[in-house]
């Protein structure tokens, strides 16, 4: 409010007349406080770069014409004409040129199919799978013929390990040993 004074005395007075509930922030400085202002202004050059670049590029081409495409950002019709001879194909102007090959397979390596639909790849892994459950079951016919080799013992028909006797133990739950190294 001093430098507003020091500045203009009028309009110190007349502010000074005004309830500060009238005040206004947006009175008192001169940049914009809208956001509609500030986000129109900024959409309606966002679109800008990608139209200027268009029209450079089309321009670029223009000129490069004129003397005689020896320029890295056109293209060279002799190059061009050149390539269409060694390649055995026309290429259409201004389009980039896409050889397409046919996908190879890692597994078999061979054209015209990739690993997941090889069928040699699906004939080896039934394979496998044939012999992962033949193993599997002659181990379970070597355990059972084990099994029935083993003692039974007992009315239920079960295996019986060797006893062992069990450690000596206090009321806690925990050995006991003397200080001459007995146990209790």
């Amino acid at each position: 409010m001093k430098i507003l004074k020091k500045l203009n005395i009028n309009a110190y007075k007349w502010l000074e007349n005004k309830p500060k509930s009238q005040w206004s922030r947006a009175g008192l400085r001169d940049i914009c406080k809208s956001d509609v202002f500030v986000n129109n202004n900024f959409e309606a050059m966002a679109n800008d770069p990608t139209m200027l670049k268009r029209k450079h590029t089309s321009l670029r081409c223009e000129i490069c014409e004129q003397y005689g495409h020896n320029s890295r950002t056109c293209k060279n019709p002799k190059l061009e004409r050149n390539i269409e001879v060694e390649l055995g194909y026309e290429v259409e102007g201004g389009q980039p040129v896409n050889v397409k090959k046919s996908p190879k397979c890692n597994y078999c390596q061979e054209g015209g199919h990739n690993a997941r639909t090889c069928n040699t790849k699906k004939v080896d892994e039934m394979i496998k799978k044939k012999e992962a459950l033949a193993k599997s079951k002659e181990d379970e016919v070597s355990k059972k013929k084990e099994s029935k080799t083993q003692e039974k013992t007992g009315t239920h028909g079960g295996s019986t390990r060797p006893f062992k006797t069990p450690a000596k133990v206090g009321p806690l739950g925990i050995q006991i040993e003397d200080f001459d190294g007995n146990r209790n």
